[in-house]
């Protein structure tokens, strides 16, 4: 938004504010009896209680030595702090569940009275098939996020939302689902893996395990990957699943156990692969498990489509924001919001572990 604009707005909100708390204090002082009438004048308490009806308290400390109430903690300063803390969250949060209400009316759309209850079924089924261990891991959750009933409630409801709007757009094409059963208990293989930046390093780094240095060790010291922490060790990955780099997979597949790989290019980055073993499937067929990887299938697009839907939304509008407290977290967000989801959209959309 241009500055001019900005500091418009944001003077004309001053002046505002300056003339109503300038109303404030005359009426104040016009009800103060006066002095020369021979009328008490008000004590300091009757002061701080006039101050605090301005701008009431929301705690109260004190220390172990000290009686009475204590002191207060005003909900001016706490807003500043809090504005300062989590308003571009907040923010970022109303302006996506308002452009999703527009949209759903806009489009005739009225999500279902049980709506609500579906998403947060689903996304205890989701952290646990066991429902006790679900219920804890959702508290976990909860607290650690901060959702408290107001910004859980709102969460379930944009994810309905999201939910409804790109419903049309999942694919639940045969090949798709047979790869959702493979992930789900097909066999995998268990490997290590180096990433360097470019191809030299990654056959500097080949060199040194040929000459008989020991993978992790190497990968430890010179990998890119957050996998280098363990000597590049992976989780066991399937041959058709979708969330590993097809690149990757075809040449893991391709090894005999034991070997290593020629780098090979995955994203940018330069491979090194180290097959391990391989863990057999857990004998369930196509057939029997069809219906559990349609729904795995189903989530894991959904995932995709409402992160890619809750994007396109926010970048179709202009935000002008006249808070100073506000402006500045908002102006720390921006680069953020160009560079990743939506972390509230994603939360009960992630793909159940195997």
């Amino acid at each position: 938004m241009p500055e001019t604009t900005h500091t418009r707005r944001l003077a004309t909100l001053c002046s505002i504010a300056a003339i109503t708390l300038t109303a404030l204090l005359i009426t104040a002082c016009s009800n103060t009896p006066s002095s020369t009438t021979g009328q008490k004048p008000p004590s300091l308490e009757d002061s701080i209680e006039r101050v605090h009806s301005i701008d009431p308290p929301v705690a109260y400390w004190k220390t172990d030595r000290e009686r009475g109430r204590g002191t207060a903690v005003d909900r001016n300063t706490m807003d500043s702090l809090l504005m300062e803390m989590a308003g571009r969250l907040a923010l970022q949060e109303a302006i996506l569940d308002g452009l999703l209400a527009r949209t759903l009316e806009q489009r005739g759309i009225t999500l279902e009275a049980d709506a609500i209850q579906r998403e947060q079924a689903l996304l205890t089924r989701i952290l646990s098939r066991d429902e006790t261990e679900a219920i804890r891991l959702l508290e976990e959750i909860r607290r650690r996020e901060g959702l408290g009933p107001v910004r859980f409630s709102a969460l379930l409801r944009r994810n309905a939302s999201l939910r409804r709007l790109i419903e049309a757009q999942v694919d639940l094409r045969e090949e798709a689902v047979f790869a959702s059963w493979n992930t789900l208990h097909g066999p995998r293989r268990s490997a290590r893996v180096l990433v360097t930046p470019n191809l030299a390093e990654a056959r500097d780094a080949l060199e040194l395990i040929r000459s008989g240095q020991d993978f992790s060790e190497v990968a430890a010291r010179f990998s890119t990957d957050e996998s280098a922490s363990t000597g590049g060790l992976l989780e066991p990955v399937s041959r058709l699943d979708p969330s590993w780099p097809t690149a990757f997979r075809e040449t893991l597949w391709a090894l005999e156990a034991g070997a290593i790989s020629e780098p090979v290019l995955v994203d940018g980055d330069y491979l090194v692969i180290m097959f391990l073993e391989e863990l057999p499937g857990d004998g369930i067929d196509f057939e029997q498990g069809r219906a559990e990887a349609q729904e795995y299938l189903r989530r894991a697009q959904e995932r995709i489509l409402m992160d890619t839907e809750a994007r396109k939304m926010l970048d179709s509008v202009e935000v002008d924001v006249i808070d100073s407290e506000l402006d500045r977290a908002w102006d720390g967000l921006l680069p953020a919001l160009k560079s990743s989801g939506l972390p509230s959209s994603r939360m009960t959309t992630e793909s159940e572990s195997r």
